[in-house]
């Protein structure tokens, strides 16, 4: 039809004029000197990293709503069992929904242990990625443990 190439080529609008989208990435790459995108192995690691933060920030949240309820009943403040595993069940929630997106919410090493011997598939699972996983777990009880003595 009437329609140019440049015109039904992608733009972006800036103070309304379309502006070529290819002529608009020229322009940036040039402003960008020494920004590289980064690389396939750096985005595995980042994303390693944060699965291992939320693995030990999990693990370290069950630990205080878990146990911490148990401690809280132990002086008083809870009245029964019921009490303390509601807020036990919601400490365990919590922490998978907060972690799940980005490290599947083990959050437990037996669960790790699982995943590596019957689906090391699901998570990419190797037996370092694992140990890692485990490790992790391991500082984030340890940290919500010493949240609950304090």
């Amino acid at each position: 039809s009437n329609i140019s190439e440049a015109e039904s080529a992608p733009c972006v609008m800036v103070e309304g004029v379309c502006i070529p989208e290819e002529k608009l990435n020229d322009f940036l790459g040039a402003r960008r000197v020494g920004i590289t995108k980064p690389s396939q192995e750096e985005d595995s690691k980042v994303k390693l990293a944060r699965a291992l933060l939320a693995e030990a920030v999990g693990t370290g949240m069950i630990v205080v709503f878990g146990c911490g309820s148990v401690c809280s009943s132990l002086s008083g403040a809870y009245q029964g069992i019921w009490q303390v595993a509601i807020v036990w069940g919601f400490g365990v929630a919590l922490a998978i929904y907060a972690t799940a997106e980005a490290s599947g919410a083990h959050l437990n090493p037996a669960i790790t242990l699982a995943f590596q011997l019957v689906r090391p598939q699901a998570h990419g699972m190797t037996p370092i990625k694992s140990l890692l996983y485990v490790l992790a777990q391991f500082v984030g009880a340890i940290f919500g443990a010493v949240i609950n003595l304090a």
